[in-house]
């Protein structure tokens, strides 16, 4: 596992390795997120469920939403820009980041089964989203039918990355593309010396900083 932390892409620039070539990392942020509840919520915008999203308890207020991606190419010779990791940064942002220490696990509100494991969340619609939970949850218990229109109907016509209204609430919601697509993704936080969680990472599993980690 520790392995797999210290390879990771997220919010890394510079070299990198992916489907078995060298590509070049970069990191670009997509807005902030509102989180004035103090649970993030990370998961397929697509299930009109708060159940099937991720809760992580952060700080109230609006964190940066950071995605690293690379540039691969298709089999005719087409680039292909793909992202790597979806991060949510928690403590400070760029120079005002304290130092990171270590990647792992994350403290959350729905831990992993075990201390050496992972959260994960399963995509079925190709991209993750990032928002207030408990905005998404009272939104869902006043009308399923809305929230799930606004995702798969209003929303899913517009192009990637998106940084909307959580239909018209004062919280957004950040969406991008996860990776190569669906699959189950685990999340893990980065931390300072002090045990701080500074980043929250869903990591796409198809790139990283060794040529051993990546998916072909």
């Amino acid at each position: 596992m520790s392995e797999y932390f210290t390879a990771s892409p997220a919010l890394h620039t510079g070299e990198g390795h992916a489907a078995g070539r060298t590509v070049q990392l970069t990191v670009s942020e997509l807005g902030k997120v509102s989180v004035p509840s103090g649970t993030l919520g990370m998961g397929d915008p697509g299930y009109a469920d708060p159940d099937a999203l991720l809760q992580v308890p952060v700080p109230p207020g609006e964190h940066p939403v950071l995605v690293t991606r690379f540039v691969r190419t298709r089999d005719d010779g087409t680039p292909w820009t793909c992202n790597a990791a979806l991060s949510v940064i928690i403590a400070g942002h760029g120079n005002g980041m304290p130092p990171e220490a270590r990647r792992g696990p994350l403290p959350t509100s729905v831990p992993g089964a075990d201390p050496d494991g992972c959260d994960v969340v399963g995509v079925d619609g190709g991209e993750v989203a990032v928002l207030d939970w408990t905005a998404f949850h009272d939104l869902w218990e006043r009308d399923e039918e809305a929230l799930e229109t606004y995702f798969l109907d209003e929303l899913s016509a517009l192009s990637r990355p998106l940084d909307v209204p959580l239909l018209g609430r004062p919280e957004n919601v950040i969406t991008d593309s996860s990776g190569y697509g669906d699959g189950g993704y685990p999340v893990y936080g980065s931390f300072s010396a002090k045990g701080q969680l500074l980043a929250v990472h869903v990591d796409f599993n198809n790139a990283g900083l060794t040529a051993s980690r990546f998916r072909s």
